[in-house]
């Protein structure tokens, strides 16, 4: 839930809604969805923003919602394409590697090896 709409849903959803009203076949789709959801998933990353302000300047949930996305689509369209389309401002290879993002994640994520990764990843090809 990242902001008042969601929150709202939520609660409307929850009202309505009647204990053990899924059927065993429909609690497995949504274990099933689940499962393959965090087997595809490359960051754990909520969003939270609890990492932000970075002191670099490197937008650490823009980053890892990108590192999701280009999981998610696949590679019709990877990260190589995508990444350079960042704001260089805020881009990973901007990271000090001064810890204070992890030390802060709920979620416990090594960002800093994670953001170390994605600068690798997407740098140029050599010759």
């Amino acid at each position: 839930m990242n902001d008042e709409a969601h929150i709202e849903e939520n609660r409307g959803t929850a009202g309505d809604a009647l204990p053990d009203s899924l059927t065993p076949e429909e609690k497995s789709l949504v274990k099933r969805a689940a499962a393959r959801y965090r087997e595809i998933m490359k960051v754990n990353c909520s969003g939270c923003g609890y990492c932000m302000p970075c002191p670099a300047g490197v937008d650490i949930p823009g980053l890892m919602n990108l590192l999701n996305k280009v999981a998610f689509d696949g590679s019709t369209f990877g990260l190589r394409q995508r990444y350079p389309h960042f704001p260089e401002e805020n881009n990973a290879s901007h990271c000090t590697q001064c810890g204070h993002c992890e030390s802060v994640c709920p979620q416990h994520i090594p960002i800093m090896a994670t953001l170390e990764k994605l600068v690798a990843d997407t740098a140029p090809a050599a010759d």
